[in-house]
């Protein structure tokens, strides 16, 4: 079975037994959240554009502003990244929507700080961390 018959098979039954408001990937970055992002959407639940969530949402909920926050919530299914992932966003999340979900992803430190390096360096396209001391 291809993954556009899985979806076309697994979404109706998943979104016919949802049993949460909304759900809520407040895992640091680079901690699966894409991978997880990816899943939930195989599964039919709508999700934003993660760029585009950042750029909406980060500076007004980071100010306390949760204006924005509740009304672009209100429009989508489940939420990875930031704002989400940030201090105490989640207890914000909590509040304005009860009976959501939160799933906590982790990875192990030394490994987390790699593949953030490793992001960054092919974003910035950036060939050595180094601090440009040449070591």
């Amino acid at each position: 079975m291809d993954s556009n018959d899985f979806q076309k098979r697994a979404a109706p039954l998943v979104l016919s037994h949802k049993a949460y408001n909304k759900l809520f990937c407040i895992g640091y970055n680079k901690t699966g959240t894409t991978t997880m992002a990816a899943i939930l959407k195989r599964y039919g639940l709508k999700l934003p554009r993660q760029a585009g969530q950042e750029i909406r949402l980060s500076r007004q909920t980071f100010a306390t502003n949760y204006a924005p926050l509740k009304d672009f919530v209100g429009k989508f299914d489940a939420f990875q990244d930031m704002p989400f992932s940030q201090g105490e966003v989640y207890a914000v999340c909590d509040a304005l929507f009860p009976d959501s979900k939160f799933i906590l992803t982790e990875r192990d430190s030394e490994e987390w700080f790699n593949s953030l390096c490793r992001f960054h360096q092919k974003v910035f396209k950036i060939s050595d961390l180094g601090g440009g001391d040449g070591k």
